[in-house]
């Protein structure tokens, strides 16, 4: 007769039995279904690493196309007005701080008018690229290009920019640019690494969930023995499940690279630290991208045209702009000048007031027509008593050395090099105290649109002041080399400009802590260009030009 408890043993075993065979079916639909969860990311990740080279690929088209277009309105001094050194200078320093390794600037004919490279100016050792778009005549394509494993190669046209669309009669010599590839074996494997975690972590999510439905669908009533180690390994695979998830929803929320920004200006010391942070990565995440033009009126253009995010000018320009109908906003004071522009005079002139009747040669689209004005009403005198000759601003010292001009309204490095060559300076900003500021601008939908990013920048600018501080023979080795100075050169053309930091700015965007500010620097500026009727409108009150959110933002840590 069989004794209390033998029944339960028995289904014990039958139970152990029954579990035993769904484990090890489950433990074969496992492995098979194991592969393929295996397989899923390393497929993936092949196909991120090919998508990666090509998008690289063209970004890097794309990027280099845009460069030739702002370097197209540049290009417009050279065509029209002659001023090669100008262009010479905006190459040297679009090589320098962008991905371009190489540009030229040629005629339909094949000659160099400018390059990159000094000694190939006046050759015609166009590349073979360059002399098949050459040959192709009206019929050539907008852009041509060569992907090569270290560099991308973009040739496109160089023309007068008219009102209208873009046609073959428009077009006068080329462009072409030689772009420097990152590593793109390095680049493609980070994003197979993106995606393989993210495919991974898909894969063991829904890996760990087949699991669970399959022990759901195999499981027998079992003894209370074998309970609690299936309730433990079902808890183990539900947090695996969820940690898998929490990883595939970090990876999906990562944000991209924000786009560059794009940064125009002129040549002027005062914007040196801009290279040292575009050179040393310390706009970071954002990358600034700083094209130099080589007149005002260009810069202006490409601004206008949307080319441009940020620019670099003086309230001058702000003034300018905004009247123009541009929604524009001051975003940041990076310099003032007190002695870094002036006016510069052959032999024989001694003063202001010897300028009566004389030919004057200034830049009439930048901060020198304001200069000269200014200057002209210290000494009792207008407009009207010189004869204003409108040139760009490396022609002005060119004119002047050359003898067509009396004198001329320049800025450092221009001021300096004048004077070494024999002019005489009667007349500089140090008469206008805190009257000449270089700011940021930006229209107010940009500023708006791209604040996170201008946020950056303004620290990459604080973070360059203090790298001059901490590292000065690094630092004014890489300024004067983008101006095309010596570095005792840089340093004299220095001495007149008082650089703003981000806590200097903060107090000049307080109006109400008395001393100098913005608020004031720009009212004084709009009446000024108000008397000289150079604005066809009223100009905006400060309050509607001047944002200080930006740098209050850029000084929180």
């Amino acid at each position: 007769m069989p004794r209390m408890g033998e029944p339960t043993r028995a289904g014990e075993e039958r139970g152990r039995a029954s579990f035993g065979q769904g484990a090890g079916l489950l433990s074969r639909v496992a492995l098979r279904v194991g592969v393929l969860f295996v397989a899923f990311p390393l497929v993936v990740a092949g196909a991120a690493y090919h998508q990666a080279r090509q998008e690289e690929a063209a970004a890097l088209a794309r990027h280099g196309d845009a460069i030739a277009d702002l370097l197209n309105y540049s290009a417009r001094a050279l065509l029209e007005q002659g001023a090669p050194h100008a262009m010479q200078r905006v190459l040297a320093n679009c090589a320098l701080v962008t991905s371009v390794r190489r540009v030229r600037l040629t005629d339909l004919s094949g000659k160099i008018l400018a390059s990159s490279y000094r000694p190939e100016v006046g050759t015609s050792s166009a590349s073979p690229l360059l002399r098949s778009f050459l040959d192709e005549g009206a019929s050539r394509p907008m852009v041509q290009l060569v992907d090569e494993r270290s560099e991308l190669t973009i040739v496109r046209p160089m023309y007068h920019s008219p009102a209208g669309g873009i046609t073959a009669q428009h077009v006068v010599g080329a462009i072409e640019l030689v772009m420097q590839r990152r590593d793109v074996d390095a680049i493609a494997t980070a994003a197979a690494l993106r995606m393989l975690a993210i495919a991974g972590a898909a894969s063991l999510g829904l890996f760990a969930a087949v699991l669970l439905v399959l022990r759901a669908t195999l499981a027998r009533p079992a003894s209370a023995l074998l309970a609690p180690a299936r309730s433990r390994g079902g808890d183990r695979l539900r947090r695996l499940a969820c940690l898998a998830l929490l990883v595939l929803l970090a990876a999906a929320c990562s944000e991209p690279a924000p786009a560059p920004l794009r940064v125009g200006l002129l040549v002027w010391v005062g914007y040196s630290p801009l290279y040292i942070a575009a050179e040393h990565k310390m706009n970071a995440p954002v990358e600034a991208e700083i094209i130099t033009f080589s007149t005002g009126v260009d810069m202006e253009r490409a601004f206008i045209d949307g080319k441009l995010d940020i620019v670099a000018s003086t309230l001058f320009g702000a003034l300018r702009l905004a009247d123009q109908g541009i929604d524009l906003q001051t975003v940041m004071a990076l310099d003032t000048s007190n002695g870094a522009d002036g006016i510069v005079a052959r032999d024989g002139i001694a003063s202001m007031r010897d300028l009566k009747g004389k030919r004057v040669a200034a830049d009439l689209a930048t901060i020198s027509h304001l200069v000269l004005i200014r200057a002209l009403d210290r000494s009792g005198m207008s407009t009207s008593d010189v004869e204003i000759v409108n040139l760009t601003l490396e022609q002005t010292t060119d004119a002047l050395r050359a003898g067509n001009v009396d004198a001329a309204v320049s800025w450092e490095p221009f001021l300096s090099q004048a004077v070494a060559d024999g002019a005489k300076k009667i007349f500089s900003s140090a008469e206008l105290p805190n009257e000449i500021t270089d700011v940021l601008l930006m229209t107010r939908e940009a500023a708006a649109r791209r604040g996170r990013d201008t946020v950056a920048f303004l620290r990459g600018w604080d973070r360059a002041l203090e790298f001059w501080r901490a590292r000065p023979s690094e630092a004014l080795g890489l300024m004067a080399r983008a101006q095309g100075m010596k570095v005792d050169e840089f340093e004299s053309s220095m001495t007149g400009l008082s650089l703003l930091d981000l806590a200097r700015n903060r107090q000049l965007f307080d109006r109400s802590a008395g001393g100098p500010s913005l608020w004031a620097a720009y009212d004084a500026t709009a009446q000024a260009m108000n008397k000289a009727r150079m604005l066809e409108n009223t100009p905006a009150p400060a309050e509607a030009r001047l944002n200080p959110a930006l740098v209050a933002a850029a000084l929180q840590k």
